[in-house]
């Protein structure tokens, strides 16, 4: 039994420099589908990442994107958000998310990025602790560009 999704619609933002022309993406799920396992995921990758390589700007990534598809069917009466932020060369635009097949597609996207192209990833997620969550009020109060899919 599946609870209520929200996505945001995602951004694009192209930059460049006489050096590097690269873009910033950035996507924001929220869900009442995760909980504290998706949190001790997410403080797991977080704490034995190493982001002074591409690679492991890219684990981060890859295994961010996972843990958010594995814990997709499971629903608790809180809410968590996670946003995904990455700097890369040569990145499609992400789509505008109205949909859950159209944010999987968002997370393949984000997925295919190879490690030579990623510049940064940043993961931000709230609430951190594996035993909180937030309401629907503070998620519609905290996040109001999300919108149920």
């Amino acid at each position: 039994m599946g609870g209520t999704s929200f996505s945001s619609s995602s951004s694009y933002s192209s930059l460049s420099s006489s050096t590097y022309a690269y873009a910033i993406l950035k996507l924001q799920v929220g869900s009442s589908n995760t909980g504290r396992s998706l949190q001790r995921d997410l403080n797991r990758i977080a704490e034995s990442a190493d982001i002074s390589t591409s690679k492991g700007f890219n684990y981060v990534l890859q295994e961010t994107i996972v843990a958010l598809l594995w814990h997709s069917d499971y629903c608790i009466s809180g809410y968590s958000s996670v946003t995904i932020i990455v700097a890369a060369r040569g990145v499609p635009d992400l789509p505008l998310i109205k949909s859950n097949e159209q944010l999987k597609k968002a997370f393949q996207k984000l997925a295919s990025i190879s490690s030579s192209n990623i510049m940064g990833v940043e993961v931000l997620w709230t609430p951190q602790k594996e035993d909180d969550s937030l309401t629907e009020q503070q998620m519609l109060k905290d996040y109001p560009l999300l919108r149920p899919l």
